[in-house]
């Protein structure tokens, strides 16, 4: 399985209780070292400051790194608490513009790869036009799973505002990953329902709605499955989980039909992931491993 995931990395502090760990971050980071991991081959095409490219790809192993030069490289600092690691305390955002162009060669580099994942963490890094070009180009897949079209960097703040940009974007989306709150936001719903049915509308053909340690629901074209979630057996860093959760889900594809354990391999690789600092560094057998332990059939 051949992946590319599109983005900005930056640099992260993260506070967890009383602990400060300063490390690499960002989607492709998150997503892409989890994929690598679980067997992918894992090109990532990322924006950061060019003082920081021995930096980055130090601390990004196992994957094939194609720099697209910024102004600087985003830095973010967010605090979580180890009782609540659904809830992130605060975020505060060094800014700098980082946008990936749908430039000619790069939309036919994408078009050779299975799957591709478009990972903005602000409105300005990836345009609805760059999903809109690469579905003109390709069949492949298009796999989008943040909040980044409607997030704006004001004053430091994450500001959550015009998700007009994602709606314009959602029509060239296969594989669409948000929470709760973010899919009810970014449709303008009342509730997940609603939110899923505008989705489906447009062409989304597989939405994931995560909950955090409540589960996730996972909407294909023909059912609606509950994930459970599964309790890790310590939070040292819940940064990057639902980056981590949407790379079991597609790495699964690869190794299950059946929709339910694809949710239910991707949410024990999120789980995996709160249990150390920095992205996922485990395999696919680590994740099989504490499966079959909480007793989930299928996963011999």
């Amino acid at each position: 399985m051949k992946i590319a995931i599109l983005g900005p990395v930056c640099k992260d502090s993260i506070t967890v209780d009383e602990t400060t760990n300063d490390q690499l971050g960002g989607i492709p980071y998150y997503t892409g070292t989890a994929l690598s991991g679980l067997g992918a081959d894992v090109t990532a095409y990322i924006t950061y400051g060019a003082q920081d490219d021995k930096w980055v790809r130090d601390n990004f192993p196992g994957v094939a790194i194609r720099h697209i030069d910024a102004p600087g490289t985003l830095h973010f600092s967010r605090t979580y608490s180890s009782k609540n690691p659904d809830v992130c305390l605060s975020v505060k955002i060094d800014y700098f513009p980082n946008p990936i162009a749908p430039t000619t060669e790069l939309l036919e580099e994408l078009g050779r790869f299975d799957y591709i994942i478009l990972s903005p963490l602000l409105h300005d890094n990836v345009s609805p036009e760059f999903f809109r070009a690469l579905k003109q180009r390709t069949d492949k897949p298009i796999v989008h799973g943040n909040f980044g079209m409607f997030t704006y960097a004001i004053n430091n703040e994450f500001v959550q505002k015009d998700p007009d940009q994602f709606m314009a974007a959602a029509p060239y989306v296969d594989h669409l990953f948000l929470d709760e709150k973010e899919v009810q936001f970014a449709t303008s719903s009342a509730s997940v329902g609603e939110a899923v049915h505008k989705l489906k509308a447009l062409g989304v053909k597989e939405v994931v709605v995560t909950g955090g340690s409540r589960g996730s629901t996972l909407f294909t074209l023909n059912g609606e499955y509950a994930i459970p979630a599964y309790k890790p057996e310590v939070v040292a860093d819940p940064t990057g989980a639902g980056d981590t959760y949407l790379a079991g889900y597609i790495a699964a594809c690869q190794f299950y039909k059946e929709p339910l354990q694809r949710g239910k391999f991707a949410a024990m690789t999120a789980t995996l992931s709160l249990e150390k600092r920095g992205a996922f560094s485990g395999s696919k057998e680590d994740v099989l491993k504490r499966l079959r332990e909480n007793n989930e059939e299928g996963f011999g």
